[in-house]
């Protein structure tokens, strides 16, 4: 998991328009999920964190929260 998905996080490879690719970049939040273990670290950038890392009980699915608020 990233864990600090963010505007500032995301670059676009743009040598050229047909073959653009989005890149995530600064992975130093980053955390391997394993399986059912809930990750605890608060962490992250506030304005894209999702409300169960502040409870710090998350998994891989907070990803999702921080790509739906960029």
């Amino acid at each position: 998991a990233h864990r600090d998905i963010k505007l500032q996080n995301i670059l676009i490879d743009s040598t050229n328009d047909r073959t653009a690719q989005v890149k995530l970049i600064d992975f130093g939040y980053g955390s391997r999920f394993v399986g059912a273990l809930p990750m605890r670290t608060k962490c992250g950038t506030p304005y894209t964190t999702a409300p169960e890392v502040i409870r710090e009980c998350y998994d891989e699915r907070c990803e999702i929260w921080s790509c739906g608020v960029v």
